[in-house]
């Protein structure tokens, strides 16, 4: 929620007119991402139960769902990632912050050392039968502010995930970079795009588009592209 009665309305016309808005009755902050990442939980608990795969992305990503679809199907092949599952460039063995910064932690939010296993924030997929449980376990698990720390690593822990491991991300810190062909030489590897310009996601998506039209043409497995 916002403070702001003027853009309340307008959020209200919004939901009113195009059913798009799902809101909660916090206040939207930074150290308040945790509820929303719950109330995420708890929306697609209650409307996506058909579905098999939640996909959990930040806004300033871009996603090759091509090779996403492709990479869980090779997991599936082997008999993994079925259920009980989040597949994320998984992030282990982080020490805890109780020094001076943004992600300063106290040792009453939390008194260990080392976080557990978990997935960055900006992009992670969810086998959907964990989805209810991580929900169900937050009403158990003691609040921490850290979203994905919280949802992906202490929630997690708590009903037993399994993490996979996808480490085909790529940051675009500048967008002279896309303009480059240089760095789409490599492109048919990646799946997420991180990137700091807002606009430059649409010149990523039509690299994305041409590249896999090139597969296409050329008959080629997407196989291809982890073998590069």
């Amino acid at each position: 929620m916002t403070k702001n009665r003027a853009l309340q309305n307008i959020i209200r016309y919004e939901s009113e007119t195009y059913g798009d808005i799902v809101q909660e009755s916090f206040l939207d902050s930074y150290r308040n991402l945790t509820y929303k990442a719950i109330e995420g939980a708890k929306w697609t608990s209650t409307y996506c139960k058909s579905a098999k795969l939640i996909l959990k992305t930040d806004d300033d990503i871009v996603v090759d769902v091509h090779l996403l679809f492709h990479h869980i199907e090779r997991l599936r092949a082997a008999n993994r990632a079925i259920n009980n599952t989040i597949i994320c460039k998984v992030v282990s063995n982080v020490l805890v912050n109780h020094n001076s910064s943004k992600w300063k932690v106290t040792v009453n939010e939390y008194n260990k050392t080392i976080y557990p296993p978990f997935c960055p924030g900006y992009a992670f997929v969810m086998t959907a039968d964990i989805v209810p449980k991580l929900y169900q376990a937050s009403f158990y698990e003691k609040f921490f502010w850290i979203d994905d720390i919280y949802l992906t690593g202490l929630l997690a822990q708590t009903i037993k995930v399994k993490h996979e491991t996808l480490k085909s991300t790529v940051f675009i810190k500048s967008e002279k970079k896309v303009k480059k062909k240089k760095i789409w030489q490599n492109n048919c590897r990646w799946i997420f795009y991180r990137f700091g310009y807002r606009h430059t996601s649409v010149d990523i998506w039509y690299m994305i588009k041409l590249q896999k039209a090139k597969l296409f043409r050329k008959k080629e497995p997407f196989s291809v592209c982890f073998n590069k």
